[in-house]
């Protein structure tokens, strides 16, 4: 799973160390990468589960999980923007984007939310920036986001990149380039 997150998705090891030392993150039997889920107080309300395999992609939510009342989340300070992403792993990318270090929060809702789920509210973001993925389903997913919260802001990752991810591995590859 380290090897996973550092090498093919190219998250800093330092913050998947970090993660793992808070039991953020895990591993299953199945080598699955676990991303815990909490309410704004800290309490586990599930996981994110995502496939490691070679192959074999999988994402998805632990049975039992309740997306309603908490997410993936870390926060590098107490006050700031929070960016919402659909994916742990496109919360952690962000973390490591230079770009991005305004950001004090960074959530993922699990795929795309239409409505903010109230208990984001409770980590008292100076405002919302909805990072969804730049595709369709993302765009619309932040259309309807924004009508429903007209105060969330729409902040996509950059141009020939879909996701947070893939910005985090084009910019680790220009540097080794």
């Amino acid at each position: 799973m380290q090897r996973y997150l550092t090498r093919q998705r190219g998250l800093d090891p330092e913050l998947v160390d970090h993660c793992r030392r808070k039991r953020l993150v895990d591993v299953d039997r199945r080598a699955n990468a676990i991303f815990v889920t909490r309410n704004a107080d800290g309490t586990p309300t599930g996981a994110e589960l995502h496939g490691t395999r070679p192959g074999r992609p999988f994402k998805g939510m632990t049975h039992g999980s309740r997306k309603a009342q908490g997410g993936f989340w870390i926060a590098r300070r107490k006050s700031g923007p929070a960016l919402l992403a659909e994916s742990a792993i496109d919360a952690l990318s962000a973390l490591s984007i230079t770009e991005l270090g305004h950001v004090a929060i960074v959530i993922s809702t699990a795929g795309v939310a239409t409505r903010l789920p109230p208990w984001i509210r409770h980590l008292d973001p100076e405002t919302i920036l909805c990072g969804y993925d730049a595709d369709d389903t993302g765009d619309t997913a932040a259309r309807r986001l924004i009508e429903n919260h007209p105060a969330i802001r729409r902040m996509r990752p950059v141009e020939g990149t879909k996701d947070w991810n893939g910005q985090l591995q084009a910019a680790r590859h220009r540097l080794a380039g």
